[in-house]
C-alpha cells in the first residue's frame, strides 16, 4: 500500500516492462492515514494496521550485520588537515571509550584483518627462505661460519632498500614486502661468489694474497650481475607501464638493497674473512713445563 508492488511483466515489440501497481498519489503519506489501513484477515475478516502493530516513527539501521553470531556495525570517518598524530590517541579516549560496555566491544574490520594475515604470511616466508638459503651455504661450503659471513649481506641490504623507499617516500606496502622476499634471495649471490674463490684460492696461496686476488678477480662479474639486475629495474622503479604504480615499491627495494649490499660487501667481506679466519696464537711453552 505504501511502496506499491510489482503485480506482472509484460513482453511488449520484444521488451519485457515490468508492471508496478500503486495506490493514487496521497493515499497513504501521513501517518494518521497508514494508521487507517484495513488488513484482510485469514477467514475472510477484516483487521485494523493499529490492532496489531503500533505505528510511530522510529531509528532503525538500513541493513543489520552479523559475524560469529554477534552484531557489528561499521562507523566510516575520514580525518580533515586539522589531525595530528595525537588524533587516534584522543577519539579512542574521548569519543570510543566512554562507549565502550561489557556488551559493547570495538573490533578490527574485515580489509585490516587480511592485511595482518597476508603480512604474517609474507613474514613467515622471508623467514623460511631466510633459512633455506642458510642451510644450502652451509652443505657448500661445510662451514657455520663461512655461511654466517654470508648472511651478513643481508642485513647490508636492508640499509639500501629503506634508504630508497625513504627517498621515493614510498610506504612499505604488501608488493614492496615481496621485493623483500626476493631481495633475500640475490644478495647473497655476490658474497657466496667472493667466499667461493677465496676458499680457491687459498689452497694455491695465503690468506691476504687470496683475498685481494678473489676480489680483483670477481668484482667485474659481481658488479654486472648487479648492475643487469638494476637498470632492468628502473622502468618499474619510476612507475612505467599500466602496472607501474602497483610495482613501484618492488623494485625500489631490490635497487636500494642490491646497491648497498654490493658496495658493503665488497668493501667488508674481506674484513670479516680475515676475522673470522685468524688462527689463534699459542702460548709458547715454558721452560720446566711438559712439553
Amino acid at each position: 500500500m505504501v511502496s506499491g508492488i510489482e503485480a506482472t511483466d509484460l513482453d511488449i515489440d520484444g521488451e519485457s516492462i515490468t508492471v508496478k501497481v500503486e495506490y493514487p498519489e496521497g493515499s497513504y503519506e501521513t501517518l494518521d492515514q497508514i494508521k487507517g489501513i484495513v488488513l484482510a484477515a485469514g477467514s475472510g475478516s477484516s483487521v485494523l494496521l493499529t490492532d496489531v502493530a503500533q505505528v510511530g516513527f522510529h531509528d532503525s539501521p538500513a541493513s543489520i550485520r552479523r559475524e560469529e553470531k554477534q552484531y557489528k556495525v561499521t562507523i566510516s570517518a575520514e580525518y580533515t588537515e586539522h589531525a595530528t598524530a595525537m588524533s587516534q590517541m584522543t577519539l579512542n579516549q574521548e569519543v570510543i571509550e566512554p562507549n565502550l560496555t561489557d556488551t559493547v566491544t570495538t573490533g578490527m574490520n574485515s580489509m585490516d584483518q587480511s592485511m595482518n594475515e597476508e603480512f604474517s604470511a609474507i613474514f613467515g616466508a622471508i623467514a623460511t627462505a631466510i633459512f633455506l638459503i642458510f642451510v644450502v651455504m652451509a652443505m657448500q661450503f661445510e662451514s657455520l661460519k663461512f655461511s654466517l659471513m654470508v648472511m651478513i649481506t643481508i642485513p647490508f641490504s636492508l640499509i639500501g632498500s629503506f634508504g630508497m623507499l625513504w627517498l621515493a617516500d614510498s610506504a612499505i606496502s604488501m608488493i614492496s614486502l615481496v621485493g623483500f622476499l626476493m631481495l633475500v634471495g640475490t644478495v647473497v649471490n655476490a658474497g657466496i661468489l667472493y667466499v667461493d674463490t677465496v676458499n680457491q684460492y687459498r689452497n694455491t696461496m695465503n690468506r691476504d694474497t687470496a683475498l685481494i686476488e678473489a676480489g680483483a678477480t670477481r668484482m667485474r662479474p659481481i658488479l654486472m650481475t648487479t648492475l643487469t639486475t638494476i637498470i632492468a629495474m628502473i622502468p618499474m622503479a619510476f612507475g612505467w607501464g599500466s602496472s607501474g604504480e602497483m610495482t613501484k615499491g618492488l623494485a625500489l627495494v631490490n635497487i636500494g638493497g642490491l646497491t648497498a649490499s654490493t658496495v658493503l660487501s665488497l668493501l667488508l667481506l674481506p674484513v670479516f674473512y680475515s676475522i673470522i679466519s685468524r688462527v689463534p696464537k699459542k702460548e709458547p711453552i715454558r721452560k720446566g713445563e711438559d712439553e
